[in-house]
């Protein structure tokens, strides 16, 4: 077949032949309607059902969000409830820690009080000691001066007889020439 045409040469053959070739690729109107109205019906049925699918997942979620809402509810008064409870739990242990507080302050103030009642006790017996051993002290130490002066009178006539005897060895021949 010959592939180019010339418009010169159109035969009534090439005009059935192109005829054919478009009643091949055309449809009729009728046909047309046809296949427009059962497109039409698939695509509302396809849609349709896309809506109720798209409806029932809407609502499942939307029951989802209300199950989550409610169990959000109950956690959160459950939450305050417990909030409440650890509360007043904490204040009362703050309370009981205050008295314990105040208990321990007065038996620190009394234990202080005691302990200084007793440290002055000591001290007063200490300073009494002490008075005692000044007095006795001061005995001792007036025997002692007396005892040393009658030591040191004692000592030096010693040293002086000592003395005497080393120089009457010394002179000894001038004591004994000048007595015969």
């Amino acid at each position: 077949m010959n592939t180019e045409v010339d418009p010169n040469n159109f035969t009534q053959k090439d005009l059935m032949q192109h005829l054919l070739h478009a009643a091949q690729h055309s449809v009729t109107r009728e046909e047309m309607v046809v296949q427009f109205s059962q497109a039409e019906r698939i695509a509302k049925e396809r849609f349709d059902q896309a809506e109720q699918v798209t409806k029932g997942r809407f609502d499942q979620v939307d029951q989802r969000f209300a199950q989550i809402d409610q169990r959000f509810t109950t956690l959160e008064q459950a939450t305050k409830e417990r909030f409440d409870q650890a509360e007043q739990i904490t204040k009362g242990r703050f309370d009981q820690m205050d008295q314990r507080f105040v208990a321990s302050e007065q038996a620190t103030k009394e234990r202080f009080n005691q302990v200084e009642q007793v440290t002055k006790e000591r001290f007063d017996k200490i300073d009494q000691r002490f008075e005692l051993a000044e007095k006795f002290n001061k005995e001792l130490i007036g025997n002692l001066a007396t005892d040393i002066k009658e030591q040191r009178n004692k000592q030096d006539r010693l040293i002086w007889a000592i003395f005497a005897s080393i120089l009457a060895l010394f002179f000894k021949e001038y004591i004994m020439k000048s007595f015969m």
